[in-house]
């Protein structure tokens, strides 16, 4: 382009300095006219073709030369084809259009002339260039360093409620089973959030096999008593056997769902449904969380998720849907958006399956026993057991007890023919892994809601003793 305007400018400078000339010769007779402007502008050396057109107002006189500039024979006939009298009287308004083509050794000159003038432009440009890039680069490392410096001082800052909040852990330990469940998973997400943001205790990208039923219900517990007091309903439906395990950052996954669910809260502001659906397919696990609001924007659901697309939050930086994607996506993962036709908007996550741990007992054998003891202080977790066997055909005794004090005699006199199932807090100093240890149980069965809980996990692996998980305890197996 730079080539041909120069083309372009040189010819305008030359052809303009003919007709300065031009002006000045006394001779006006068409032979000398067309002569000396092919002498001045139609150079061989400088084009391949050129055209010039006369054309005289006055008298209605048109002259052209030939497209071909390698035929100056032309011009020693052509005063021969033009009557005297139109000579003399060639005296009027003449117009000049003339038509060039640079051959190609003049617009190579050109090119390389234009490619030398480019030169410094081109280098100034990319020395700015790359200055932007290094000072964007430097903020951004200042950005991060303080954003770094700002989770470390809440990590430490945070340490001191936490350690108050281990203190009176005992106290809380009179509350119902499903208060005092909500409150130790609150206690242990602030823990693990506390230590990410200080890089001590798990890594970032930690993962572990958990029950995904227990994680889920845990987040929606958490979130309905955060949003107790709005017109927020928000609903659990479990679709799954309830003993579908998962391989995920129970951190993240946490994070992920309690965000979308802040979400979804906040676009209908904070007044509507929310459902959480569980179901399972033969790729893993399907998370959907739906809402009734306005939907997403269609430009949301034609482009890829990325950063800075926020949806209908005032204020909004549209982080969360992005990093939700990213942190599904280090899980093998996928995260998906739509809008059903029931109307709202939804969010599709599918996890794959993971085999389920080796402490976990899915299943319970019960036919070669005569006698279960449950030892649990939940009352409600005694009558869960009642229902299951009383559902079952198996005839087997069962006896109750609500703390360990209450079971010794029980436990000293146990055999073969009993089959144990005992909690880990029964709500006193001693624990049923306490009781496991006194009384050198075997044929036993942890039945706790702790059962992610690496102390008990541990203890249990060395000792080949398996927990059933509470939440779970409907869904187990009799054989």
């Amino acid at each position: 382009v730079l080539s041909i305007c120069f083309y372009w400018i040189v010819e305008e400078l030359i052809i303009s300095s003919a007709i300065r000339k031009l002006d000045n010769d006394t001779g006006n007779s068409v032979q000398y006219l067309i002569k000396d402007m092919h002498e001045f502008v139609c150079d061989y050396n400088r084009h391949f073709k050129c055209q010039i057109h006369f054309f005289d107002k006055n008298h209605n006189l048109s002259l052209s030369v030939p497209n071909n500039v390698r035929d100056r024979a032309f011009f020693h006939f052509l005063p021969m084809k033009i009557k005297r009298v139109e000579l003399e009287k060639f005296t009027g308004e003449v117009t000049l259009s003339i038509k060039t083509l640079p051959s190609f050794t003049y617009f190579f000159l050109l090119l390389m002339l234009s490619l030398i003038f480019l030169f410094p432009i081109i280098y100034l440009s990319i020395l700015i260039s790359k200055r932007r890039e290094l000072n964007l680069l430097k903020l951004n490392l200042e950005l991060e360093q303080r954003i770094v410096d700002v989770s470390l001082q809440v990590a430490h800052d945070i340490k001191s409620p936490l350690a108050a909040l281990e203190v009176v852990m005992d106290d809380i330990k009179n509350l119902p089973e499903g208060t005092r469940e909500l409150t130790l998973h609150a206690i242990n997400r602030i823990q693990e959030i506390a230590n990410n943001l200080s890089k001590e205790g798990v890594e970032q990208n930690k993962t572990k096999k958990l029950l995904s039923s227990g994680l889920i219900s845990n987040v929606i517990n958490e979130k309905r008593i955060e949003y107790q007091n709005k017109p927020l309903s928000i609903e659990l439906i479990d679709k799954t056997t309830k003993l579908i395990f998962i391989e995920v950052n129970e951190s993240d996954l946490s994070r992920v769902l309690s965000n979308l669910i802040n979400n979804s809260a906040e676009a209908m502001k904070y007044n509507g449904c929310i459902t959480v659906e569980l179901s399972s397919n033969e790729s893993g696990l399907v998370l959907e969380v739906s809402d009734s609001g306005v939907g997403f924007p269609e430009k949301i659901l034609l482009n890829p998720i990325s950063k800075g697309n926020t949806v209908g939050k005032e204020g909004g930086q549209g982080l969360g849907l992005y990093h939700a994607s990213e942190s599904i996506k280090s899980m093998n993962g996928t995260l998906k958006l739509s809008n059903p036709s029931s109307g709202g908007a939804m969010v599709e996550i599918c996890l794959p399956n993971s085999e389920p741990p080796s402490w976990f007992k899915g299943e319970l054998v019960v036919s070669k026993f005569d006698k279960l003891i449950v030892i649990d202080d939940d009352q409600s977790i005694h009558d869960v057991w009642n229902r299951v066997i009383g559902q079952s055909h198996f005839k087997v005794a069962v006896e109750h007890f609500y703390s360990g004090r209450d079971a010794d005699r029980a436990l000293q006199d146990i055999d073969d023919s009993t089959l144990v199932l005992i909690d880990f807090d029964l709500r006193s100093q001693t624990t049923g892994v306490d009781l496991m240890e006194k009384y050198k149980l075997t044929n036993v069965a942890l039945v706790t809601s702790n059962y992610d809980t690496e102390e008990v996990v541990n203890y249990c692996l060395e000792n080949r003793i398996q927990i059933i998980p509470k939440q779970v305890v409907s869904s187990i197996k009799l054989i």
